[in-house]
């Protein structure tokens, strides 16, 4: 009796062992990169860094790894099949790297129970496995940033998502890469003309954070439960690890249809008078305008097609550009090459697709007033159809004709 009563005052007095819950060591951040210089970078990036102080680990796991040299990449890129891994990194060498590219770097440490700190933790372990690591890319919809989103919803039990699909925004995918996409003009036009009405639905905060830095904003409005079930914020702490001496993007797409415009009524302008003057030269000028034209559209018109009907690119259907854009351009331009080779049965064919191409650029514009045919192409528009219906004009009133040629040539 004595002995069990000294067992147990020695147990009572003796330190208690706390157990710690398993994922309460754990500290987890979402680390957001700011802008890069080359077109992939103009996004940002981001990645979802975790601390483990009993393993002396700090490691960024980031879904946005891929490979120039990898076998068949341009064919992939090309056909919408882009492969991307995810691939994890020490916090620092990721910190170093970016530093030397000028991205600033911002941290925010989130506020996940210890259980989900330690699921997150083990998807991301699994997802890092070769079996796991690879995913198809879409640069819009499961990106290194819809990555990181998923991941962090998965953990939390898709809080992430119940807090922000309901929110509704005035941004689009288009408008966002307007935004981001400044100082890379020529590009842009290039993505504006491949890319159709699916790019230009309103999104919801959730879509919107395809893009790194609007999910850095979007987890600032979020709250969460906390251990003991009261309300939290979703960011515990946030620091910025590296500011970089770049600008920061505009908040809002800037306008560009009065630039396009300029460009394209000055290239109908420059066809009208060279093609309307008496003038070797002017006939000369207008032709080999009229040749690049056509030609440079029409095959800009054949990628549209292709794009459209070939690749597993889904925003680039329904491209509503391929009225603008196609490949009867470049039929147009074979039959002006033969036409003023003095190949005169081709006039009449080469007339009736130059009104067929101007018609259906004409058509572009005018169903901008259906309210079912959406697209945001009015810069497109503006761009092209004055030079079309300016060609096409030349060619009607046999201006453009091999017989009008002989004239000047005789007046000189």
């Amino acid at each position: 009796m004595l002995l069990s009563l000294a067992f147990a005052i020695a147990v009572a007095s003796s330190p208690q062992q706390v157990v710690q819950e398993p994922g309460s060591n754990l500290s987890v951040y979402l680390v957001t990169f700011g802008q890069g210089d080359e077109i992939y970078e103009r996004f940002g990036h981001n990645a979802i860094w975790i601390r483990d102080p009993d393993a002396q680990t700090d490691i960024a796991y980031n879904w946005g790894e891929f490979n120039f040299d990898q076998p068949g990449f341009y064919r992939r890129f090309l056909m919408g099949r882009m492969i991307y891994e995810m691939r994890a990194r020490p916090m620092a060498d990721m910190i170093y790297a970016y530093q030397q590219y000028d991205r600033s770097i911002w941290a925010q440490e989130l506020n996940l129970t210890p259980a989900q700190k330690r699921a997150l933790h083990e998807f991301v372990i699994w997802n890092e496995q070769p079996e796991n690591k690879d995913y198809r890319y879409d640069y819009y919809r499961d990106n290194c940033s819809t990555r990181v989103r998923d991941a962090l919803d998965r953990a939390l039990g898709g809080a992430l998502k119940r807090a922000l699909l309901p929110r509704k925004t005035d941004a689009t995918y288009r408008s966002h890469t307007k935004r981001l996409m400044i100082g890379e003009e020529l590009v842009l036009t290039g993505m504006n003309l491949a890319m159709g009405p699916a790019i230009d639905q309103p999104l919801t905060l959730w879509e919107e954070a395809f893009i790194p830095m609007e999910l850095q904003e979007a987890v600032r409005l979020v709250t969460v439960s906390g251990p003991n079930g009261e309300t939290v914020p979703l960011v515990k702490t946030e620091r910025t690890l590296f500011q970089s001496s770049r600008p920061d993007p505009p908040d809002t797409a800037p306008n560009y249809l009065p630039v396009y415009l300029i460009i394209g009524l000055a290239i109908a302008a420059a066809l009208l008078v060279f093609g309307s003057l008496r003038a070797r030269w002017a006939n000369i000028l207008f032709r080999t305008l009229a040749v690049f034209w056509t030609f440079t559209i029409g095959l800009l018109g054949l990628l549209i097609t292709f794009l459209w009907i070939v690749t597993d690119h889904s925003v680039t259907y329904r491209n509503e550009n391929a009225l603008q854009a196609n490949p009867l351009v470049l039929m147009l331009c074979v039959g002006l090459i033969l036409v003023w080779l003095g190949r005169t049965r081709s006039l009449k064919f080469t007339v009736r697709t130059a009104l067929v191409v101007s018609g259906l650029a004409s058509l572009g514009l005018i169903i901008q007033l259906l309210p079912d045919l959406n697209q945001v192409n009015a810069d497109i528009i503006a761009l092209l159809l004055p030079a079309h219906v300016a060609i096409a004009w030349l060619l009607a009133s046999g201006r453009a004709h091999p017989q009008d040629l002989a004239a000047r040539r005789s007046s000189l």
